[in-house]
């Protein structure tokens, strides 16, 4: 018999282009994974993009698992995106300090980021993508609240409608370690943020200028371990 779940507490997902999900169990018979993608678009006719409105987030394996005493659903970014890029840089086991700026010599419309990292009491670690002069997308995690955060603000042209831009919240709670797993996939218009086990996710689409394709890594109030951080590229085409 399942287990009895209360639904009413489980989100999918705290961003704002997460719209009509739809879902494939089976695809080959040796495949039990349920995956899901949805459409990135909650503005109908209005995002500034020529011939077509919306496009599918990146695909996700769903699963249910109880983390602490709550029970989240998990989603996965597929594993077939392990095969359609390549790898960027690599960082393990380094220390962040507040003034140093990492990342800062990486480019691209479209990557694959994965930080694992240990902050120190009071600190915020921006990731900040799509970046150029005044454009930037950032992704933030404080450890004073346990909040994963993404910041549109800046991202671009937020002018298209009201619910543009703005930041989007969500309590992320980490396992005993005090270790934060944070997972980004960017592409040309659109951020996915997968925190922890993937128990939280952030899906916004962004309209940067084509220029805009920075990266850069950066702690505020505090000194983060970084214990694993890795750029890939996506290659879509």
């Amino acid at each position: 018999m399942a287990d009895s779940v209360d639904a009413s507490g489980l989100w999918l997902d705290h961003g704002r282009d997460f719209d009509g999900v739809l879902s494939w169990e089976n695809v080959l018979a040796s495949d039990d994974r349920r995956i899901l993608a949805a459409v990135m678009n909650s503005y109908g006719s209005n995002p500034p993009t020529n011939s077509w409105k919306g496009m599918l987030s990146f695909p996700r394996s769903l699963t249910l698992k109880q983390i602490g005493s709550k029970r989240y659903f998990l989603q996965q970014p597929v594993s077939e995106l392990n095969t359609i890029g390549t790898s960027i840089t690599r960082i393990q086991n380094q220390t962040i300090t507040p003034g140093e700026s990492l990342l800062s010599s990486i480019h691209g419309n479209s990557l694959d980021v994965r930080v694992s990292f240990l902050p120190a009491p009071g600190t915020i670690l921006s990731l900040a993508v799509r970046k150029r002069e005044t454009d930037q997308t950032v992704i933030r995690y404080a450890q004073s609240n346990s909040t994963l955060s993404v910041d549109r603000t800046a991202s671009g042209n937020i002018s298209y409608d009201p619910a543009a831009g703005g930041v989007h919240r969500a309590q992320l709670q980490i396992d005993g370690t005090e270790m934060v797993h944070i997972w980004i996939l960017v592409d040309t218009c659109s951020v996915e943020v997968f925190g922890g086990q993937a128990q939280v996710v952030i899906s916004d689409l962004i309209f940067p200028s084509n220029s805009s394709d920075g990266l850069s890594l950066e702690v505020t109030g505090g000194t983060a371990m970084l214990q694993s951080l890795e750029v890939r590229s996506i290659l879509l085409e």
